[in-house]
């Protein structure tokens, strides 16, 4: 499918509300035990991406209409140089979502190369991200673009 990405404006903002309501919904599913669905995104903290300094948000719209299908919030980041660590810079994507009547189309495959992309142009070490073990698709798509584990968090449910 095909898709323009650009960098989101102001007039965005309830679309990319809309869409990442639909990810707290889905992470509300997979871990009822952890994530509550509620409205917790509102215009105030996304703006705070659009005027953080290392921040870049970006949308994918559909060419013909304009309309807002995907978002991603990419910061810039640098580790802290410790004395078995070595100092990286990296792009973390703080959010990466896909609106659900598009999931499956490739969206997310094309997102994901404009992430690699921009972190080429950026010149930095590395692309890192979280994603929930149980969210299958998400781990699928990362896994398919060369994602590895870099380190894991286990839990043991009491």
């Amino acid at each position: 499918m095909n898709i323009r990405i650009r960098d989101a404006v102001e007039t965005d903002i309830g679309d990319i509300i809309m869409l990442r309501r639909q990810v707290d919904d889905y992470h509300a599913c997979l871990r009822p035990e952890q994530f509550i669905s509620a409205d917790l995104y509102n215009e105030q903290s996304v703006k705070s991406y659009y005027e953080a300094e290392k921040s870049r948000v970006v949308v994918g719209v559909l060419p013909q209409t304009d309309e807002v299908i995907a978002y991603a919030v990419l910061n810039t980041e640098r580790t802290i140089e410790r004395s078995i660590f070595r100092q990286r810079s990296m792009i973390y994507v703080n959010d990466l979502c896909v609106s659900e009547a598009y999931r499956g189309k490739g969206i997310g495959r094309v997102m994901f190369q404009f992430i690699i992309d921009y972190a080429n142009q950026m010149k930095v070490d590395a692309v890192e991200l979280d994603v929930y073990a149980g969210n299958k698709e998400a781990v699928g798509l990362y896994e398919s673009m060369g994602m590895k584990d870099k380190h894991r968090r286990l839990e043991l449910k009491l």
